[in-house]
């Protein structure tokens, strides 16, 4: 349910960037394969949730809640075929680097 949310989330405020596929536009990074897998190889879940609550979407930060950037990154995990959790991801730094 959380990555469903996130898919709506993500066309609506990410997509524009990031492209529908999550194949980035040469700004943007891609959000899936192996592009994403090798910027993020090595770090938490929090650190790419951090990354995402200090600075996207880059002209309003503060415009989206932090459980809709959690709910983005539940559909992003999703799409690159990481296993669901038994809970929907936090919405806090901290608990997301666990």
């Amino acid at each position: 349910a959380q990555a469903a949310r996130g898919e709506e989330a993500y066309k609506k405020d990410c997509s524009s960037c990031h492209g529908a596929g999550l194949a980035g536009d040469g700004f943007a990074p891609g959000l899936a394969g192996s592009e994403f897998l090798s910027n993020w190889n090595g770090t938490s879940v929090g650190d790419l949730f951090d990354r995402i609550r200090i600075s996207m979407p880059p002209s309003s930060p503060a415009s989206l809640p932090n459980a809709t950037k959690a709910d983005i990154i539940a559909f992003v995990l999703k799409f690159n075929k990481f296993p669901a959790g038994s809970a929907e991801l936090a919405s806090s730094t901290d608990a997301l680097k666990d």
